[in-house]
This record gives C-alpha cells, sequence and structure tokens, in this order.
C-alpha cells in the first residue's frame, strides 16, 4: 500500500534482471542459449510467418524489437507502448494457434515464449526477497512469501502464500507478462478480487511524492490519553486518499475496509501501548536493545509495538502500514 520508489538500487536492480534475461548473467538461469526468451520467440515468429499469420507475426515481432526495453519499462510508459506497437493487434489474442503440439490462445503461447511460469515461480521471487517484500502489496494484511525450493520423497516442492499480480493483465497485455515493474507480489485474496479488472494502484514510482497515498484513520478522532475502553468497542479503521478516484478505485479492487474491520484488536493493542509506555520506558528499550545488538538496530520501535515502522519497510510485514498510521496519529 505504500509505492516503491524507483531509485538507483531498484534501478541496478533491474538491469540485472536484464542482463539474466537476455543471457548476460547466466549464473542466475540455467537455460541453454536457444531456451532463452527472446530465441523462443524468435522461432515462434518464424512458425507464425510461415504459415501466414501475419497479424499475430507482428505482434511477436514488436515484443523482439522492443525486448529489453519490454523488461525493464516502467509503469508510466505502459500505456504508450501498448497504444503504440499492440493495440491494433488486440483481435488476435484470443486465435487459437496449433504450435509446437499445443492447440491454445496466441496469447498463451507467447507467455510460453517469454517463459513467464520460470520467471514467476522462480527468478522474480528471488528479486522480490531481495527487496524484503512479505506482504501482499495491494492490502498489507496477509503474508506474501515463499519457502525455497525444497526436495521431499524426491518431489520438488515450494511452499508460498502469495502470487505475482500483473498490475496488466497478462491475457490482454502478453508482451508485458515478464517486465518486472508489472509483476506485484499479492496475496491470493487481492490477486483474485483484482482478476482482469484495472487497478490503479502501480507499486513502483518515479516521484518520491507518490509513495505515500493511502493512509488509515481512526474514529472516534480522540487524543490518545481520551481513549477509554467504550471507544475501544466502537473504534472504526477507514483508509484515505487525497486522490479519492484511487481510493474508490482500491476499495472497489480490494475492499480495503472491510478486511481491517477484522484487525481492529491490532489497534486497540497499539493504543494500550501507547498509553501505557511513555517514552521512558520506550527510550529505556532502545538502551536494552543496544546492550543485546551492539552494532545497532535498525528500526527499535519495531521491537516495542512489534511491527515495522520504518516507511521504507512497509512491504516487510503484514498490517505494518496499519500500525505505522495509528502510531503517527498520537507522536
Amino acid at each position: 500500500m505504500r509505492r516503491i520508489l524507483i531509485d538507483q538500487e531498484v534501478k541496478e536492480r533491474v538491469e540485472e534482471y536484464v542482463g539474466v534475461m537476455t543471457m548476460n548473467q547466466p549464473q542466475k538461469v540455467n537455460w541453454k542459449m536457444d531456451e532463452m526468451p527472446r530465441e523462443r520467440l524468435l522461432a515462434f515468429f518464424h512458425f507464425l510467418w510461415g504459415h501466414h499469420h501475419y497479424d499475430e507475426g507482428r505482434y511477436v515481432y514488436a515484443i523482439l524489437f522492443l525486448y529489453n526495453e519490454l523488461l525493464a519499462l516502467k509503469p508510466e510508459y505502459f500505456n504508450i507502448v501498448y497504444e503504440s506497437f499492440f493495440k491494433q493487434w488486440d483481435r488476435v489474442l484470443n486465435v487459437i494457434i496449433d504450435y509446437d503440439g499445443n492447440k491454445k490462445e496466441f496469447y498463451k503461447h507467447v507467455l510460453n515464449c517469454m517463459r513467464y511460469k520460470d520467471i514467476r515461480s522462480g527468478l522474480m521471487r528471488q528479486y522480490m526477497k531481495d527487496q524484503k517484500i512479505k506482504a501482499c502489496v495491494y492490502c498489507n494484511a496477509q503474508y506474501a512469501v515463499t519457502t525455497e525450493e525444497f526436495v521431499e520423497k524426491e518431489i520438488k516442492k515450494r511452499i508460498g502464500t502469495y502470487q505475482f499480480d500483473h498490475f496488466k493483465a497478462e491475457s490482454l497485455y502478453p508482451f508485458l507478462c515478464t517486465s518486472y515493474y508489472n509483476l506485484q507480489p499479492s496475496c491470493p485474496a487481492c490477486n483474485n478480487s483484482k482478476a482482469l479488472n484495472d487497478s490503479f494502484f502501480n507499486l513502483y514510482t518515479t516521484k518520491a511524492e507518490d509513495q505515500d497515498v493511502f493512509w488509515f484513520e481512526l474514529t472516534p478522532d480522540k487524543v490518545i490519553e481520551d481513549y477509554l475502553e467504550k471507544d475501544m468497542g466502537v473504534l472504526e479503521v477507514k483508509l484515505n486518499s487525497e486522490d479519492k478516484n484511487l481510493l474508490k478505485n482500491h476499495q472497489d479492487r480490494f475492499h480495503i475496509d472491510m478486511i481491517y474491520e477484522q484487525h481492529l484488536d491490532v489497534v486497540e493493542e497499539l493504543i494500550v501501548k501507547m498509553r501505557a509506555f511513555s517514552k521512558c520506558n520506550q527510550t529505556a528499550t532502545e538502551e536494552s536493545l543496544a546492550e543485546l545488538f551492539p552494532n545497532g538496530v535498525e528500526d527499535p520501535e519495531r521491537f516495542f509495538f512489534g511491527y515495522y515502522m520504518d516507511k521504507e519497510h512497509v512491504h516487510s510485514r503484514p498490517l505494518s502500514k496499519l500500525a505505522q498510521d495509528v502510531v503517527g496519529m498520537f507522536k
């Protein structure tokens, strides 16, 4: 629920991703040259042209022409590239093509050639882990984590509680299926709720002022000392934003207020902690942490409140956004 600024660190991570996908970083994948997405797309293009599927061939050729740029395409250019290169061929996306022994929709062949499933289940998970994203980026209420691949009874397995949502749906915009900034870690509930509907919230932005577009509010609105037990029974949490169109879209897609009705106990605990522990207690806690961790603790308030209080780590634990906003109201 907080956008990630595309800073130098993120840019370098995306540059590495492009290198992996174009065989400049072979240690990250175990694909042979003819198994690389670009080579698979090229083979598909020759098949389409040879079998007189010219419009489908033009669509694939556009992907080949823009391949490196598409991998690192920033969100603000998604629609521009779509309008300029792909919109005119929308009519072919669901045409059934018999290719490589498989008869299915054209867009599904594109996804397969671009190795979307392999990237989703392997490579991209590691990048999200590097970015410390462990919570659904849409609701921040559910974990978005996965285990490393392991073997059980000679069968490779992976246990996970999240999915990758495409900001731009893969069935409508297959050319963006492996674009780094188009893949957003989400919980199954939010992914299923969004489905093919448009969401206005993209995880990434190039503008620092666009990072904090949402905040939570409490009713009744009181100063911390005035909250009594009777107030706890009628507490409400509401999501708000200056951009009312964005807010409505986010509520329509993900039902945030309904989700957070189930987490009022977290709000109660935070209020009690704010009232029960003085600033002196917090200082004492930080001093104790300094003894336990001589090299320092990056976010000491996390140990005090139980959630990440640093905005940069809002994606590292579910409900951190709620905790940050509630605590921020009373500071």
